[in-house]
């Protein structure tokens, strides 16, 4: 079990991929991406953060079940295949990439977490953690387990200051002090 699949390594804020949506929109931040190099069309699962704006379509990703948590403090809604969905900060919602998906309304610009796996083959659980709680005292066991800091005022175990996004893909659960929220993300084969 572990992190063979994934190497097992720190990766800070400033150095995740960014790109600007097709419609021009927005922009998604790409954390992690398997296989390493796979396109969209073939990757087996990725994590990315979206900033999100203005309402509007999602993009479809056939294949893929997709979960979303919302970091920021706003609240969205969302019409998925005609249903309407409202999400408020650290909330979740599970839902199939091949949905007809459109932003209908959000309080302020926010940024979400999206995880995408693909169909048959990997399953994901994602949990919130509040620094002062400790985290992840009883982990399960997952193929790819990936921390995330979302927000906050925390230091890691080298004492840098930790940005949002700052990412460790380990077993081991992160030395991380202060205050603020981490997000857990299990993936699992199926």
């Amino acid at each position: 079990m572990g992190d063979e699949l994934v190497p097992q390594q720190l990766v800070f804020a400033d150095d995740h991929l960014r790109m600007t949506w097709a419609n021009g929109q927005g922009q998604t931040i790409e954390l992690l991406r398997y296989p390493n190099g796979s396109s969209l069309d073939d990757m087996e699962f990725r994590i990315s953060v979206a900033n999100i704006n203005q309402a509007g379509p999602f993009s479809q990703f056939p294949g893929l079940e997709r979960k979303l948590l919302l970091l920021d403090p706003s609240e969205i809604v969302l019409d998925i295949d005609g249903e309407s969905k409202a999400l408020s900060q650290f909330g979740q919602l599970a839902f199939d990439g091949e949905s007809a998906t459109e932003l209908t309304s959000l309080t302020t610009p926010a940024r979400d977490l999206n995880v995408m796996c693909r169909k048959g083959m990997w399953s994901c659980t994602i949990t919130l953690f509040h620094l002062d709680d400790h985290l992840g005292d009883a982990l399960e066991p997952s193929d790819v387990t990936v921390w995330i800091f979302a927000g906050g005022n925390a230091l890691d175990a080298a004492g840098r200051t930790l940005e949002s996004l700052d990412m460790s893909i380990s077993r081991e659960i992160p030395q991380w002090s202060g205050t603020g929220e981490a997000i857990l993300i299990d993936l699992c084969r199926t």
